[in-house]
């Protein structure tokens, strides 16, 4: 009965005759769930991991705290919410000729987006044991994303309420280009163009970088790889 809840009670033990012969005394408690964790907060982030803290819950002597679980969901593109996580990390139109033409586009600033509203699919990050001052490092992230993690204590009696925050990862390098392709030639000039990545890794792309190396090359070191230089990027679609 609620009543009883951690108060000692004393039971006597009676042999057949009736007789007390010893006593017990206990003391009852009704197990909780553990409450939420407090403050949860986000420490750092980088492209592909996120730092987490927070504060342990009221402890319940009954049922203390066996550990937290953590678990993520992906929203969306951190710097562009319009674009769908299905779009995301999709490479770039092919891999480039290593024996003619190497590619490489770089990027530089964009803005961060706002918070859209879609089905939220959890992911179990892993379980961590109790500790003082809780603190984990969630790692194989997707990069210039935005999570909502969320962090919940689990005792004997179950899994508590969640505590959540929302975290963006940050850009990273640009995707592959698309497959070199000549344009042109006039003597010793070759026109050469390409399409831009698909991905462009959560910042705009402003130039890319050009190597080149004889084609009769059937294999080649890195030191045979000549750089040619920058050329801006282009907002219409081949380069």
């Amino acid at each position: 009965e609620p009543r009883w809840q951690r108060r000692p009670c004393t039971w006597p033990a009676v042999n057949v005759a009736g007789r007390d012969v010893a006593y017990l005394t206990l003391e009852f408690a009704f197990a909780h769930v553990p409450p939420a964790v407090r403050d949860l907060q986000a420490e750092g982030a980088t492209s592909d991991r996120v730092a987490l803290a927070w504060m342990p819950p009221s402890n319940d002597r009954a049922a203390p705290v066996l550990g937290y679980r953590v678990e993520a969901c992906e929203l969306y593109r951190a710097s562009r919410p319009q674009l769908a996580l299905a779009d995301h990390h999709q490479g770039g139109g092919g891999q480039s000729s290593p024996r003619q033409l190497a590619l490489v586009a770089y990027n530089g600033d964009a803005g961060r987006g706002s918070v859209n509203n879609r089905a939220l699919a959890w992911k179990p990050m892993g379980e961590y044991e109790p500790m003082p001052e809780p603190k984990v490092v969630v790692r194989n992230l997707r990069s210039d994303t935005r999570y909502r993690f969320r962090v919940r204590g689990f005792s004997e009696a179950g899994a508590g309420e969640p505590a959540e925050v929302e975290v963006d990862t940050l850009p990273c390098a640009p995707g592959v280009c698309g497959q070199p392709r000549l344009a042109g030639c006039s003597g010793p000039v070759l026109a050469v163009e390409w399409d831009p990545p698909l991905d462009d890794g959560g910042m705009d792309i402003v130039a890319y970088r050009i190597w080149v190396r004889p084609y009769s090359a059937t294999r080649a070191e890195g030191s045979e790889w000549l750089e040619m230089g920058h050329v801006k990027h282009s907002q219409v679609k081949v380069q």
